[in-house]
């Protein structure tokens, strides 16, 4: 459920989805998910991590957030 994930982090060719009770890996492509996932939900901090928007705790003042 896209309700439950934290964050999305990309290792090499696998993707980890965290929950609050869980860690599922899967094998595909970060560029994939970047379609997949719904854009005014989650946020790309970085090429390896897609973070959930409401989950977010801070924001770092003067740091660029990449949508």
């Amino acid at each position: 459920n896209l309700a439950d994930i934290l964050f999305v982090e990309s290792m090499q060719n696998y993707v980890f989805f965290y929950t609050e009770s869980d860690k599922m890996v899967t094998l595909i492509p970060m560029k994939n998910l970047f379609d997949w996932l719904p854009e005014k939900e989650f946020l790309s901090l970085h090429r390896s991590y897609i973070v959930t928007k409401s989950k977010a705790c801070s924001r770092q003042s003067g740091y660029n957030w990449q949508t």
